[in-house]
């Protein structure tokens, strides 16, 4: 509305001739359009060097959105985000995104933007840098992307680590998804960086508080328990504790008599009595006996004939 809203007397700007000089008149000159010539040329300069900007989504429109760069530069749908073709593009509107400046028509003063490669190269800058500090035994912060049956993937700050089902926690578990959910939050211990293969290996069982000194306290040769069976192998039964963690039945000492496998002796679910006749905290091992338990006479009846 007025000039003195824009600039003061004494100020030095920068501005193009739009008309010279001439005997009637005084030259007649454009502010606006030397600040769109700046702004154009380091729009120029920037595709030239691969430059990543920040800038403001100022709309949806058809196709795609409008970003405010100095000019206005349209992003392809396709182009927003990293998971393909994105839901709902309104949502963006008035959110500062990064973009790549992938295109630009100097004759029609047009300008094509990428959030898409803009994320993809910060990522990849991201994942280099990780790499190069990565060590084996640094305790880090990341988020859970993707769970599978054998782990789960950790986004540790620019790249995936896989946190094997095996390293999740001291106990055996079955199903990751029980422990962990997609989107949260955790700390972990890098286990192994493969620089040559760009791979990652972490562990989660490493950074909790280790059970098996609780164990060490509180469990001792000798002593009775009652509990279920959790799961039988060939060589024997496995005794879920209610610390989380897992004590065997050697198949010899699940009876009194030669039992060929662990499941015609034992059933998953059902409760036992059963004696602690090896507990090795250092190697985090507990040995049971149900055989031991069981009363004299039916041990001394069940002896086996030589």
């Amino acid at each position: 509305d007025h000039a003195g809203d824009v600039v003061k007397v004494g100020d030095e700007i920068k501005v193009v001739v739009i008309k010279p000089a001439s005997a009637e008149q005084k030259p007649i000159v454009s502010k606006r359009q030397a600040d769109f010539q700046l702004v154009w040329e380091r729009l120029v300069e920037g595709y030239k060097e691969g430059r990543i900007v920040s800038a403001v989504v100022l709309e949806r429109v058809k196709g795609g959105l409008v970003a405010d760069v100095g000019v206005r530069g349209f992003v392809p749908a396709s182009h927003v985000g990293t998971g393909g073709k994105p839901k709902n593009l309104e949502r963006l509107v008035g959110s500062t995104l990064r973009f790549k400046i992938i295109d630009i028509d100097e004759e029609r003063r047009k300008v094509i933007l990428s959030n898409r490669l803009a994320i993809e190269e910060e990522r990849e800058e991201k994942r280099k840098e990780l790499f190069s500090t990565l060590k084996a035994g640094d305790r880090v912060k990341g988020v859970v992307r993707r769970i599978v049956d054998y782990g789960v993937f950790i986004d540790v700050g620019g790249a995936d680590g896989l946190l094997h089902v095996s390293e999740l926690d001291w106990y055996r578990v079955q199903d990751p998804h029980e422990v962990l959910k997609v989107g949260q939050k955790i700390e972990v211990m890098v286990l192994k960086v493969d620089q040559a293969n760009q791979r990652i290996s972490l562990g989660r069982r490493q950074v909790l508080p280790d059970p098996w000194k609780e164990v060490g306290e509180k469990y001792q040769v000798g002593q009775e328990l009652t509990l279920p069976i959790s799961r039988t192998v060939q060589s024997g039964a496995f005794v879920k504790l209610p610390e989380g963690l897992e004590a065997f039945i050697p198949i010899s000492e699940l009876a009194n008599h030669r039992v060929k496998k662990a499941d015609d002796a034992v059933t998953v679910g059902q409760e036992y009595t059963m004696k602690v006749v090896d507990l090795r905290q250092e190697e985090r091992r507990m040995l049971l006996s149900i055989r031991q338990c069981l009363p004299v006479e039916e041990r001394r009846q069940r002896q086996p004939r030589h």
